[in-house]
Order: structure tokens, then sequence, then C-alpha cells
């Protein structure tokens, strides 16, 4: 019985040393090496290209439009008004008629004027011819210097006399021609003052003439001032249209009413709106462009 339990427990042992043994062999085959790379799935990489992103900021404002030039064109010598010859938002040259006076006045006066004129000529040509014929006869011994004298200031005053109705045809010439209106700029009629039939005293405004070129003008913050500077580029708005200008000018002082820097933006050449299609008085919705 005894040699019987000794086997036994040589057969233990056996069986024990054999799954030992597959255990090693196991951990050889499929353990990793520690000094084997291990191989992991690639990933996709992304390169990013370093570069300055520049950001444009826009300041958003409300400005007037206004003319750049503004003439208030008024008669010398007032009457009554009998002709206008354009409109209001009328394109116009310098030269060209705007208002008419009555005339009949002006023109008696321009004709008596120009009657006393060759009235004065003829005189004057007369005593010229006589004062040489006196001058010959001096010459020739057969009048006194007394009637040489006397013709010679007949022949100054008749002179006089001519020049003084000249100065008066032109002042009546004038007159005439005053009557008319005429614009003095190229331009366009902004606002006509007077109607058909009223009279217009002298130097009173009777039309309202602008310039070709606008500017926009608004009112600056002072939180603003260091982003906005002369040539800072400007979008505008005006109902449906759109037109570009730059910063022309900032005031180096505020308002004491609004506290805020007046400035103004003219318009760019080229722009698709055109000066008559905007109106004096405006209102123009401003982007600024700041970087």
């Amino acid at each position: 019985m005894k040699w019987i339990d000794n086997k036994k427990k040589i057969w233990l042992l056996s069986i024990c040393a054999v799954f030992a043994m597959a255990a090693i062999i196991c951990l050889v085959l499929f353990c990793p090496d520690e000094n084997e790379p291990i191989n992991e799935p690639d990933k996709p990489v992304r390169i990013m290209l370093a570069a300055e992103e520049e950001r444009t900021q826009r300041l958003h404002y409300n400005g007037m439009a206004s003319a750049l030039e503004l003439r208030k064109l008024s008669f010398k010598s007032g009457g009554v008004l009998r002709e206008i010859y354009v409109q209001k938002g009328d394109r116009v040259i310098m030269g060209d008629r705007l208002l008419g006076l009555e005339t009949k006045d002006h023109e008696l006066a321009l004709q008596a004027a120009a009657g006393e004129k060759s009235a004065a000529f003829a005189a004057y040509e007369f005593i010229l011819n006589n004062h040489k014929r006196i001058e010959e006869l001096y010459t020739a011994g057969a009048v006194s210097l007394l009637e040489l004298e006397k013709s010679e200031l007949e022949m100054i005053q008749a002179k006089t006399a001519y020049e003084n109705s000249q100065t008066q045809y032109q002042s009546a010439y004038n007159a005439f021609e005053d009557a008319a209106l005429k614009a003095d700029i190229d331009g366009f009629v902004e606002e006509i003052l007077y109607e058909l039939g009223e009279l217009i005293p002298g130097g009173a405004p009777a039309v309202i003439i602008r310039g070709i070129e606008l500017e926009i003008k608004f009112g600056l913050a002072e939180k603003d001032l260091i982003k906005v500077q002369r040539g800072t580029k400007a979008r505008m708005l005006y109902g449906d249209k759109e037109f570009d200008g730059k910063i022309e000018s900032i005031k180096g002082y505020p308002d004491k009413q609004t506290w805020t820097y007046s400035a103004s933006i003219s318009i760019i050449p080229g722009s698709s709106v055109t000066f008559s299609e905007i109106p004096i008085g405006a209102n123009i919705e401003i982007l600024l462009e700041t970087g």
C-alpha cells in the first residue's frame, strides 16, 4: 500500500511538471519582447501654416450730406420776377440763365442811353472836324489865337460828354444784363426762393446753387479717434444706393454741445451714385473700415 501511495505522488508531480512546462512555452511564444517596437495604426496629421490674420473692424455712424461749395445768387437791382429758366435739381454750367426780371424799364433806359451815346458821338465828331479846320486857318493866319483856344475848349467838352454817354450806356446795359441771373459755377439748382410775379429786392438771395462735389459730415466719438485718421476708407449708404469715400479731415477739438469731433468724408470719384440723387441734408449711414 505504501508503494501505491508513492506511485500516485510521482504521477501527480509529473502532471504538474507538464503543466508548468506548457505555461513556460506559452509565455515564450506569445508575450512580446520589450525591445520589439509596437506597431500602432496611423493617424492623419494636418499641417497648419502660420499666418497673420488681418481683421477689419467696422464703425457705424450717421452723417449728413453737405455741398463743398454752395452759392446764394442775387440780383444787383430789384425787380419783378418774369422768367424762371430752371427747376430744382437741374444741372447747370457757368453762364446758364437761371431767373429773369421784368426788363421793360431796363429796355427803355438802355434805348435812351444808346440814343444819347449816338448824339454825343455825332456832336464830338462834328466839333473835332471843325477844330481841325480852325487849326488849319490859324496856321494860315486866317483866325486868331482866341478862336483856336475856344475851338479846343469845345472839343474837350464834346469829348467829355461823349465819354460820359458811354459810361451811362454801359451802366444801362449792365442793368439790363443783370436782370438775367446766371450761374457762376457748374453745379445743381438746390433751391429757387421766389415765384413768378414776386418782387425780388436787390441783393436778396433768389436762387441757391450747389457745386458738383459733395462731402459727408459727422461727429466722431473720442473713443474712436485712435482708430480713424485722414484717409480711412468709408462705405456709405443712402436708401438703396451705396458709394465709397475716405476721411478728408478731422477737427482737433470737440464740439461743445455734442463733445464729438467734426469729421468730413469726400466721395471717391467714380462711385456709382450721382450727386443729383443726394439732396443737401440727407441722412447718410456710414461704415468706417478700421484695421
